[in-house]
């Protein structure tokens, strides 16, 4: 059963859209992240009103090679354009990378890497999850359950692309 209660996709993973992504990751691009939000928000407008935003942080190594974390500015500017709020209260361990596994050893891979900050929670208003791309759901998957079992009640996401059709819904 999934721990999201919705999930809004952009996107698919290919073209210029996989192309701007690429560049935001890959090629320090960061105003690209400006156009991925803007995208989010022309395409979802209105339809996260209430939620507060909260970006799937990337490993920390990833973070320290690029310097940043696109899924971070990308849910920071969606956030601010939609007038939400923006709260960086997930965190991420471990370094395994994803590449080319299986959704199932994804899962395992995750287990337990997301913890919640301890800060003020504010468990009652919906969580809005936001990231670049979902290939297998299992990232996003385990940053919900996370949410979940401190006690947050109401998890959705919104992707700006996808690799392939999503089937853990």
């Amino acid at each position: 059963m999934s721990q999201l209660e919705s999930v809004k996709v952009y996107g698919w993973y290919e073209g210029q859209l996989k192309d701007l992504i690429k560049c935001v990751k890959f090629e320090r691009a960061q105003a690209g992240a400006n156009v991925l939000a803007d995208l989010l928000l022309q395409r979802f407008s209105g339809q996260a009103h209430g939620f507060q935003v909260v970006p799937v942080p990337t490993t920390p190594r990833r973070q320290r090679q690029r310097g940043y974390d696109q899924a971070k500015l990308i849910a920071r500017r969606y956030a601010k354009k939609a007038r939400l709020p923006y709260c960086d209260i997930l965190q991420r361990s471990g370094t395994r990378r994803q590449l080319g596994a299986s959704r199932q050893e994804r899962l395992r891979q995750l287990q337990g890497v997301f913890s919640v900050r301890s800060q003020k929670k504010d468990l009652a208003t919906p969580v809005l999850l936001v990231d670049d791309v979902v290939t297998t759901g299992a990232t996003i998957e385990e940053a919900a359950h996370t949410l979940r079992a401190q006690g947050y009640r109401h998890v959705s996401a919104l992707l700006v692309a996808q690799t392939k059709p999503l089937d853990f819904l």
